[in-house]
């Protein structure tokens, strides 16, 4: 039986204005929207590849949810965790 892909899911966080639509638009559609058009909340799926990829506008600030997220860099190792 052939083995179903898997639905990544990534979510991206931040305060309004910093570029959160651009980069997912860039990645999910491989374009570039000269002009800037506030957006609260999308969900986008990439054809052909396994990803959803949903953007969130936080009203009240990026820095009041700060301390819930773990933020890593994925090309360095674990440690202290």
């Amino acid at each position: 039986m052939p083995e179903q892909p898997t639905d990544y899911r990534v979510a991206v966080y931040g305060s309004g204005g910093v570029g959160k639509t651009s980069l997912v638009l860039r990645f999910v559609r491989g374009t570039f929207r000269e002009t800037y058009i506030p957006t609260i909340e999308d969900t986008y799926r990439q054809k052909g590849k396994p990803v959803i990829m949903r953007e969130l506008m936080l009203r009240d600030g990026f820095y009041s949810v700060l301390p819930s997220f773990i933020v890593r860099d994925a090309t360095t190792e674990l440690s202290g965790l």
